[in-house]
Order: C-alpha cells, then structure tokens, then sequence
C-alpha cells in the first residue's frame, strides 16, 4: 500500500518543566531493536540510529578519484508481520578520495547518495582499506593465472565438455562504481557483468575469458567473482534473436585483440575477434566491453528513508497491533499480529496524530502494542484501554516521551472496527 499524503500533521503542546515543548503525537525514528547490522562488532549495534542517518550531510554529486574503502556496514529490517515480503535494506560504505563520504544506497533503489562528513565511526577508522580505482583497466595476465585457469573444474571434468581460449585470458581491473557492457558487433548481451558498487569486500579485480562447447558449439563467458577462484559461465546470448532458439557458433576462432589500458567512459573497447560461418560465409564480429559509470543521486531526487520529508509518496505505512514485542530477525504471525484493511490505514493514522495527551492510562489486555511504520522508520505504543458504561477508551502510551494519549470517540470507534479481535 502506498504511503497516503496528509493534509496536516497534529502536533500537541505539552508543558514540561522547562517551558513548552511540542511533541508529535506521532515521531517515527529509527528503532535499534528493530534492525540488525553486519558488518560491525556487536559493540557498536547500538550505533543504529547513527549508522541509519548516515547520508544526511553535505551533498556530493560526483566522485570521479579513485578511493578507499574503509568499511561497508548493511542494516536490514525483517518484515514485521508473517505475511509482508517488505523487508527494508540499507547499505551504507565509508569511504576516502580527496575528503571522507559515506555513500548509501536502498534496497528498493539502484543508485547511491554519497555526503560528504568530517569524520567516520571509531569502528571505521580502524578497519583495513581497499582502494578501488574510479575507471577501470584491462591487464595481461600473469602465468600463474594462466595455471589456475588451466586446473579450473569448468575446463578440467570431461563430461562438461568446455574448451575455453587460454589467449582469452583478461585480467579486468574493476571500477569502483558503474557497471561493463558487453557487445559482439553491434548485438548487446543479455548477460552482463554484475553492477560493481563501492562496497568493501567486493574485491577489485576479476578474470575474465571465453569458453565454446564443442558439442553444441555454443559460446560462454567465464569470469570470477570478488576474491573467488571460481568461475561464473555464461551463455553468449543476444536480445535481438528472433526465436527461441540457443545462438551457435560454427567453426568458432577467437582473437583477443585487447591491450593493457584503462576505459574511458562510453567507449566501447575492443577485447576479442569473433570468426564463425554465418549463411554460408566466414564472418568476424568485435567482443567489445563499455564502462558506463555509477550516478549518485542530487539533492532533491532522493527516494524511499533519504527524502526528508514526514509523508512519502514511494513507502509503505502500516499500522500493527500486537501481543508481544518485535525484535529484530523475527516475523510476528496471526493471531499474534493484527493488520487494518489497507483502506483502513489513512483514518486510523489520522486518528492517532489527533490523539489527546492524558495523565492516566488504561487497563493492559493481550494486545499490548501498537506499531506503526512508514519506510526505514517506526514507533511503538503500549496499548491499554478503559471499559465505560457505554463506549471503550483507548489509550497509546508513548515510552519514550513517558506521553499517554487518548483517541477520540471516533478514532476509538474506527480502531475497534480496524481490530475487534482486541476486545476479546
């Protein structure tokens, strides 16, 4: 369910002993229990909030230097409710060129937000480097690749049948950012090498070569992933076929016509020479590989957790009320969970920002929670509730701001109706 637009957003004044503050009923954050991190100790899970609000500096549009990758940290929320899929994933990477950023990237989106900041986490700091060049580079490789590739199970067990090119060898010196587009001729691929992001452990390099099947005669690229050894085969295959059927290449000869040299941007580099019979004649075709560089995101054009904004368009808002507790790494089932109808969402929302501080509270009953959620961010009430003579109060109380509220009879009604399984 799209997240709904507000026309207003209540906000209740409460007096405190140090003058007037103004607390939103609702004030979602990020929730620490919530989420789990990897990629630091469990010393520093406490950290986040901190982790999660990252990419909210100075903007950097561009990075064009090569750098150093200090540290990735990935945080992940579960799905609250055994029945949604909308697990929510940020990757945030700490990273050195001519001054410090932290670039972070959704999991619903393809592009990152890079800031710049004056310093990283202490966690960070002390983390070994990997630098990463910012255009990536052809080399030739060395002997010892060439006996690794030799023994290599692709090329070793009969039964597979691979024949790979051992002058196809290409040792490719990975950009930091962007991905490589491959061509034979003027054909694109429809495999094409993985999408490389300036995240630390990806590695900086891979190998890459050409195998044929001889039974079939058909064609596969081979490259390693990461740090890996191993290889990754890939039928050569183009989107423009007209049929269903497997692309075969008779009497295939290959060439590698490829240098040492790093790759601009947009230019299509030369890497092998296809030569095949096609309807009768001998025909060459060039394997050519394009860089085409990452894009981080301007100020302004940010989606999902980084737009600064109470209401979002892009997320999902939800309001859960529950028995127990959720942490982080657990779905909550029915009955143990209740959701509203996703018609019932915005009126329920609504009812509770127009919710009346109060200093008492209500009687606790099985559901004791309410959790309401809207992208990366969430809130969680205790829920209790007053019997009366003639109609249910029911009051939220906020923990952190130590706040009871209290809906209004017609929240109250719509939240029974939302959730009557809560009287039982």
């Amino acid at each position: 369910m799209k997240r709904f637009a507000l026309a207003c957003l209540t906000v209740t004044t409460l007096l405190g002993a140090c003058g007037n503050e103004e607390i939103d009923v609702v004030d979602l954050k990020y929730i620490p229990s919530h989420w789990e991190l990897f990629g630091v100790d469990q010393s520093d899970q406490e950290s986040v909030e901190g982790i999660l609000n990252a990419c909210v500096g100075e903007r950097a549009v561009e990075i064009k230097d090569d750098f150093k990758v200090y540290g990735t940290v990935t945080a992940t929320k579960l799905p609250f409710a055994a029945n949604d899929v909308s697990m929510k994933e940020r990757t945030i990477s700490y990273i050195e060129s001519d001054e410090k950023y932290v670039v972070c990237r959704d999991r619903s989106d393809v592009r990152y937000v890079a800031d710049k900041v004056d310093h990283f986490p202490e966690f960070i700091e002390s983390n070994e480097r990997l630098e990463l060049s910012w255009l990536p580079s052809i080399e030739m490789p060395t002997e010892e690749e060439l006996e690794e590739l030799r023994s290599a199970p692709a090329f070793t067990e009969d039964e597979i049948g691979f024949m790979w090119v051992e002058q196809s060898l290409l040792n490719i010196k990975l950009p930091a950012y962007g991905f490589l587009e491959l061509k034979l001729g003027e054909r694109q691929l429809t495999y094409q090498l993985p999408l490389f992001e300036p995240v630390y452990g990806a590695g900086n390099e891979i190998d890459l070569t050409v195998g044929i099947h001889g039974k079939t005669n058909r064609a596969f690229v081979f490259h390693t992933f990461g740090n890996a050894s191993s290889y990754i085969g890939n039928p050569i295959e183009f989107y423009d076929r007209e049929d269903n059927e497997p692309t075969r290449f008779n009497r295939l000869q290959i060439k590698r016509v490829a240098s040492p040299e790093t790759l601009d941007p947009g230019v299509a580099t030369p890497l092998y020479e296809f030569t095949y019979d096609q309807a009768g004649e001998r025909v060459t075709e060039v394997f050519t590989m394009t860089f085409h560089e990452g894009e981080f995101k301007a100020e302004g054009t940010e989606m999902s957790g980084f737009i600064q904004s109470e209401h979002m368009a892009i997320n999902e808002s939800m309001i859960y009320v529950h028995k127990d507790r959720y942490e982080a790494g657990g779905k909550i089932a029915y009955p143990n969970v209740l959701q509203p109808d996703a018609d019932e969402v915005e009126a329920l929302w609504k009812a509770i920002e127009s919710a009346e501080p109060v200093e008492r509270s209500g009687d606790e009953t099985t559901y004791r929670y309410v959790t309401l959620t809207d992208g990366y961010k969430d809130q969680q009430f205790e829920l209790s509730f007053k019997q009366r003579s003639k109609k249910l109060d029911i009051y939220l109380t906020d923990p952190e701001h130590e706040q009871t509220y209290k809906l209004s009879s017609e929240g109250a009604e719509k939240f029974i109706a939302a959730f009557p399984k809560v009287k039982d």
